[in-house]
């Protein structure tokens, strides 16, 4: 599996500053996708354990929280990812365009956002949207995509 960009993220996960990689391959396309560089996945770089062993290294005890922006589509190598994470102290979350994703890959989870884009009804942070953000506690999914949404003042 191959990877686009590693960026630390302020805002994908509430109260956590993640590492976020996004991972190429996805199959899905949303029509207004804002990351279509995650589509091909020949892309970027080849991902490997010792990789993202680095990474991880590099941000520990900077950053609370490993965020997947895809890679469900490879869900042995992105569990090795989460299950690595876990070990170092991460939290994990994994956004994904799909409206599920296997148990599998669910287990190893903390923040779950799913759903595909869809312009007309806007991201998290529009109160129309489709997506769902999750916080995963003790195998409950607590809805927290409200904390997106900006109250006007």
């Amino acid at each position: 599996m191959n990877y686009a960009y590693v960026e630390l993220g302020l805002q994908e996960v509430p109260d956590e500053i993640s590492v976020v990689v996004g991972f190429t391959g996805c199959p899905i396309h949303c029509s207004g996708c804002h990351s279509k560089e995650l589509w091909d996945e020949s892309y970027g770089k080849q991902m490997t354990m010792e990789r993202m062993e680095n990474i991880l290294y590099k941000y520990k005890g900077k950053c609370s929280c490993f965020c997947a922006m895809g890679g469900e589509w490879s869900p042995n190598e992105l569990i090795q990812y989460f299950k690595m994470a876990r070990s170092m102290g991460y939290k994990t979350a994994l956004y994904t365009g799909l409206n599920w994703i296997a148990q599998d890959v669910f287990e190893h989870l903390n923040y779950l956002k799913i759903g595909p884009y869809i312009e007309s009804l806007g991201g998290l942070s529009d109160k129309t949207t489709n997506q769902r953000m999750f916080r995963i506690e003790n195998g409950a999914m607590l809805d927290i995509t409200n904390e997106f949404w900006k109250e006007v003042v």
